[in-house]
């Protein structure tokens, strides 16, 4: 399978006449404008499309692109992937050529319209029970072309501004999840094609289109200020904001005793733009503020407020775990990504952590209302 799958992406790429022919790195050599993908990227989206098949309990399943022999394969292969990303090419051929400068036939976006053909393919299976491994090449295009209609139209007709915001800043595994669910979305969006694309797009899908979800967004960015901010202003009435010995303030040196938690909130700080940074303690996520929470010498100025035990929980010292929670909801809003969405259960936990923490603050006398 690996030499296969090499050997299809080399046969791709030394294509002069094909879309991905002279797309590819050389090694050694400097690499033009246009070529902007790598053959192991390519390679690995080949294999995990699994279009020319996988292992089962080590036995090979034949993909939609496997036939008899290994040549036949290659040469089945090569001819669908060709005449899948020369309607990709068609679209706007200039996007195309400009390679990584316009987000297309990068490695993030060849590898997610590999997952995307993959999945054409199985829809066409389940909705119309067409069988793409005993096909003939151009009836499988001729099919697969229906799908891509929707996609070639945006990638033809659309600003570069909005190219830039659907494909752009893809990078890693996660990166290529994002890409291919901004393709399914265009298809999905298509009438004729509302219900297309993998059960965990669908979920995504269904969590951004729920009404609760700029709500959620909304709560959890307010929540997590109104947590540094409590801790922030709690710490300073506590030691003071006194330098020591002409260092920092004696709430930072006195109320903080992770040295991590410091030098990371510090390179962050660093890092930020000049001119638009804020205090130290503006960049320490929610965990440091956990641990901050739960030191011997702050917790018992803390505990009433951020004491939450679970429904359930007994036995504790320190009802903390809700933080835990709390700091991967956190992440939505602040690295905003297709895998990541709010599901029913964190609709339910944030409507009851923002019944307790509120309710604690107002006892405390720092909310009114």
């Amino acid at each position: 399978m690996s030499a296969l799958t090499s050997g299809l992406v080399k046969a791709l790429a030394s294509d002069a006449t094909g879309p991905l022919g002279q797309r590819f790195v050389i090694e050694g050599v400097a690499a033009a404008d246009t070529q902007s993908l790598t053959i192991p990227e390519v390679a690995k989206g080949v294999d995990r499309s699994r279009l020319l098949g996988r292992f089962i309990n080590g036995v090979l399943a034949p993909g939609p692109l496997t036939a008899k022999t290994y040549d036949e394969t290659l040469k089945r292969a090569k001819k669908v992937l060709n005449g899948y990303f020369e309607l990709i090419r068609k679209a706007n051929p200039d996007r195309w050529e400009s390679g990584r400068a316009a987000f297309i036939a990068t490695n993030p976006g060849i590898r997610a319209h590999l997952s995307l053909l993959a999945e054409i393919i199985r829809d066409l299976d389940v909705r119309h029970s067409f069988s793409a491994e005993v096909s003939p090449e151009l009836a499988l295009l001729e099919r697969v072309g229906k799908y891509v209609r929707p996609v070639a139209k945006v990638i033809g007709e659309v600003s570069d501004e909005r190219i830039a915001l659907l494909f752009s800043r893809h990078f890693g595994e996660g990166g290529v999840r994002d890409y291919f669910f901004e393709l399914c979305e265009i298809i999905a969006s298509d009438p004729e094609f509302s219900d297309f694309g993998p059960p965990e797009f669908k979920e995504y899908r269904r969590s951004k289109n729920d009404s609760r979800y700029g709500a959620a967004h909304a709560d959890v960015t307010k929540l997590a200020k109104d947590i540094s901010d409590y801790i922030y202003e709690k710490l300073r009435s506590i030691y003071g904001t006194e330098r020591i010995d002409g260092g920092d303030e004696a709430f930072w040196e006195k109320g903080i005793e992770n040295p991590k938690a410091k030098t990371d909130a510090y390179n962050r700080r660093v890092s930020d733009l000049e001119g638009s940074r804020s205090h130290m303690f503006a960049y320490l996520d929610t965990l440091p503020l956990r641990d901050i929470v739960r030191q011997k010498n702050n917790w018992p100025h803390f505990q009433d407020v951020f004491n939450i035990p679970r429904p359930g929980e007994k036995g504790k010292v320190y009802n903390l775990d809700w933080m835990e929670t709390f700091n991967e909801l956190r992440r939505i809003p602040a690295h905003p990504s297709k895998h990541r969405i709010y599901r029913d259960s964190d609709y339910e936990f944030l409507e009851w952590i923002k019944g307790e923490f509120y309710s604690r603050l107002r006892k405390a006398g720092t909310l009114s209302g």
